[in-house]
């Protein structure tokens, strides 16, 4: 009995963290980046493919991805945030991004990115979550491009992982 009403209040608090007030991703809720879970624990969706188990996916603070995701055996989603870069890297001489644990893009200016996703299917749709971002080539130009983040991002179990 003690256990269920602590479990109740337990989420009933998350709930009302990620309902402090209007906003986009997570209702306006931004908890801090996290690094990428070590060792990861069993995914939600395969590789890639968070747009299944997630929503209010947004960018914020210029390189940061927000998104409020499913986790199993859980009632309310977990909102988290990680860097662009923990899951996508740019690719050299061209300056085109990559899905690439660790890959960096966005760090120290290597990349700025569009502050609006394309989600052309909608969410939990599984479809394409396209973002733009301008990276720097080797020949010293910016490249501007597009990749889409159910590439790079998975859903391990509420939290965002490559």
């Amino acid at each position: 009995m003690q256990f269920t009403l602590l479990l109740t209040f337990i989420l009933t608090a998350i709930s009302g963290l990620n309902a402090q007030g209007p906003g986009v991703g997570c209702d306006g809720f931004f908890p801090p980046v996290s690094p990428l879970p070590t060792p990861a624990p069993p995914a939600l969706t395969g590789p890639g493919n968070f747009g299944e188990s997630c929503n209010e996916i947004s960018i914020f603070e210029g390189d940061a991805l927000a998104a409020a995701c499913r986790a199993l055996n859980i009632i309310v989603d977990i909102c988290n945030t990680v860097h662009i870069g923990q899951c996508v890297g740019v690719q050299q001489p061209s300056g085109n991004m990559v899905c690439q644990p660790n890959g960096g893009a966005g760090i120290n200016g290597t990349c700025t990115f569009d502050q609006t996703l394309q989600l052309p299917g909608g969410e939990f749709t599984g479809g394409p979550i396209v973002l733009t971002g301008h990276c720097g080539n080797i020949q010293g130009g910016i490249t501007t491009g597009q990749i889409d983040l159910n590439l790079c991002f998975e859903n391990v179990n509420g939290v965002l992982g490559c």
